[in-house]
C-alpha cells in the first residue's frame, strides 16, 4: 500500500466509509503506526505544556492494546488485531495531529472567553466525541456487531483503560 493509497484509506476510515479489513495485515506497518502513535502523543503532551512520564505514554498505550486484544479474542477475532490496530493507530494519530492546533490556540488564549475561544472549545469536544464514533466504527467492523452496540463497546473500553491506569500507575 503506497503512502497516498494509506492516507486515502486513513481518511476513509475516519469519514466511516472504510474498514480496517481494508488496511494491509502488516506487523512492519503496524510498528510504524505504533511508534508514530507514541511520537504524536508526546508532541501533543509537550506543546500542552503537560508533565508526563514516557513511560506511562508507553504503559497507556500497551494497556490499550491489549485491551483491545482481549476483545478481539473473547468475540472470536484475535485474527484482526493487526489490522484492526492499525486503522485505530492511524485515526488517532490524525486525531490527535488535528488537536494540536486547537490546543494550542487555547493554550494561548486561556482565560478568554470570547466567541473564538468558545467555537475551539467546541471544534475540541467534537474531536472528543468523533474519536468515540470512529472507534465505535472500527470496532463494528472488526467484531462484526452494531454500531451502537460498538459505540457502547467504545466507551466501556475508555472507561476500564482509564479505571485501570488509575489503579495500575497511580
Amino acid at each position: 500500500m503506497s503512502l497516498t493509497t494509506f492516507l486515502r484509506w486513513t481518511y476513509d476510515v475516519m469519514t466511516l466509509r472504510a474498514s480496517p479489513g481494508d488496511a494491509p495485515a502488516s506487523r512492519v506497518l503496524l510498528g510504524q503506526l505504533l511508534i508514530l502513535t507514541l511520537l504524536a502523543s508526546f508532541l501533543h503532551l509537550e506543546l500542552s505544556r503537560q508533565e508526563y512520564d514516557p513511560m506511562v505514554v508507553v504503559a497507556r498505550l500497551a494497556l490499550n492494546l491489549a485491551l483491545l486484544y482481549s476483545v478481539l479474542w473473547l468475540f472470536g477475532f484475535a485474527e484482526r488485531f493487526t489490522q484492526t490496530t492499525i486503522a485505530s493507530c492511524a485515526a488517532s494519530i490524525a486525531i490527535t495531529l488535528i488537536a494540536i492546533p486547537v490546543r494550542q490556540a487555547l493554550i494561548g488564549n486561556e482565560g478568554s472567553s470570547d466567541l473564538g475561544v468558545q467555537f475551539l472549545q467546541l471544534g475540541l469536544l467534537g474531536l472528543f466525541i468523533w474519536t468515540f464514533v470512529i472507534d465505535a466504527h472500527i470496532l463494528r467492523h472488526a467484531l462484526q456487531i452494531g454500531f451502537w452496540m460498538a459505540l457502547a463497546l467504545a466507551f466501556s473500553l475508555v472507561v476500564i483503560h482509564e479505571s485501570l491506569v488509575g489503579w495500575l500507575l497511580g
